[in-house]
């Protein structure tokens, strides 16, 4: 991928843009000083576009056209950088960081967008070129676009029978080596399926807090123009599916009744099956996602211990419980591999990996993650699971789950488990969770073809 400033490229070559300094910066200035940052390591993209868009006077209507922006343009990166490689005439590499975000943005609204004339990206694309970087960048960005409208339809893609890694990695915007990864697992169609599903806007779930709302008067308060229903797979959560929305302002959020979260995030907490007697120790909790939903299933009365090595990201765990007027949840500052805990009677492990199950909502995801990364992740999984063995009587619970769907690092962790701990056991997970979602070893294992995010998890009792 030809990300400049994250690959140690050349530094801009014009004077730093003022972009999005100013109080009446458009939805497409908004998104290219996001993407900006992005490429320089400034870091999250989804943080870097929140931060943007809690200091924007941008009307919904602009908000959601820069988050689409932002997050599409990132998606479909792959694709950008290949077509803007052949179509800029100085290389790419060439380009400074003030202009490649402006090229990026223009190129996927020609792309993607339906709805934005080709005149007006274009148009729009220039003009943020000649307030950035003056006239001879704008006319660059002009004929650059341009080059690509006249194009557009005689452009030679690469053959999926002569390089069917090439082709799929260039269409689908993947790197190369994760397709290679899927095309061996799960050959051309399903891994072609994959990326189109991660290429996709997903919906945005949320998860109802039963002890201060039901999920009718969610839906109520959501309103008729807006498409949202029940989850088929718990009845705690509600699919919108309406884009256009603004969760995160919306007083059910502020007001604790609700919280955003994918239904896949939800099952480790089901498979748990914590009651309101148990101390749970969830060991890698922040934000505290899962921790506040055993909360909210145990009605508030378990002990729960919401563990994380980062400071920063337990304060957000207790804000969360602070949020959900949740008593019962205590974040700590703890190193999951040494944790200062006595015996507890279920663990959660939500493990650090490789996240490529949820691809689709942190669109940046992979054009960060190494090859290399799969084996670190591994050894400290593995690290993490000894840990909480280590802390369970015998009866206790240990539910071990990701938000990825490499086999590395899901059910190939869990039989080396098994394999060194011979006094746990695989219990089957079609007793807690919707069977549709547990595949015939008995390990939870969504993905895009259940319509949520891909996850798996595995709950192990301690028999000996």
């Amino acid at each position: 991928m030809m990300m400049r400033a994250r690959n140690g490229r050349a530094s801009p070559a014009t004077t730093r843009p003022n972009i999005g300094r100013r109080q009446t910066a458009s939805p497409r200035e908004v998104a290219v000083n996001v993407l900006r940052q992005w490429h320089e390591g400034q870091g999250r993209l989804d943080l870097l576009l929140d931060h943007a868009l809690l200091r924007s006077p941008l009307t919904p209507r602009d908000r959601a056209l820069a988050t689409e922006l932002v997050n599409g343009t990132c998606r479909w990166l792959g694709t950008i950088h290949w077509l803007l490689d052949r179509l800029f005439h100085r290389g790419l590499k060439s380009c400074p960081t003030t202009i490649l975000p402006i090229l990026e943005t223009g190129l996927y609204q020609l792309l993607a967008l339906d709805r934005v004339p080709d005149y007006a990206a274009v148009d729009q694309a220039v003009q943020l070129a000649q307030q950035t970087a003056g006239k001879n960048w704008a006319g660059v960005v002009n004929g650059v676009l341009r080059s690509f409208i006249r194009q557009r339809e005689s452009i030679p893609w690469p053959s999926i029978e002569a390089d069917p890694v090439k082709a799929i990695s260039t269409r689908y915007s993947h790197p190369a080596w994760l397709v290679r990864r899927w095309l061996k697992r799960y050959g051309v169609e399903e891994t072609i399926q994959l990326c189109q599903a991660n290429n996709s806007t997903p919906p945005v779930t949320i998860r109802v807090n039963r002890l201060r709302a039901e999920p009718q008067e969610i839906l109520a308060s959501l309103g008729g123009d807006i498409d949202a229903v029940p989850s088929p797979y718990d009845e705690n959560f509600i699919v919108v599916r309406s884009h256009q929305i603004e969760l995160r302002r919306m007083d059910i959020l502020r007001e604790g009744k609700c919280s955003v979260q994918d239904v896949s995030a939800g099952l480790p907490a089901r498979l748990l099956a914590a009651s309101p007697q148990s101390t749970v120790l969830d060991l890698c909790a922040a934000p505290g996602g899962k921790a506040t939903y055993v909360a909210e299933l145990t009605g508030d009365q378990a002990r729960i211990i919401a563990a994380d090595i980062s400071k920063l990201r337990t304060r957000l765990t207790a804000e969360n419980c602070a949020r959900l007027s949740l008593k019962r949840v205590h974040p700590v500052v703890a190193d999951g591999k040494r944790p200062a805990v006595r015996e507890v009677t279920h663990v959660l492990l939500d493990a650090p990996c490789t996240g490529f199950g949820v691809l689709g909502k942190r669109a940046d995801l992979r054009w960060q993650r190494r090859e290399g990364d799969i084996p670190m992740l591994v050894a400290l999984q593995r690290q993490l699971l000894n840990s909480a063995a280590s802390l369970l009587p015998v009866g206790g619970i240990l539910v071990y789950a990701t938000c990825t769907i490499e086999p590395d690092e899901n059910e190939q962790v869990v039989q080396h488990f098994l394999d060194t701990h011979p006094g746990f056991a695989l219990d089957h997970a079609a007793q807690f969770v919707p069977a549709e979602l547990v595949d015939e070893a008995g390990y939870v294992r969504t993905s895009h073809h259940h319509g949520i995010d891909g996850s798996f998890a595995a709950r192990l009792v301690r028999r000996s």
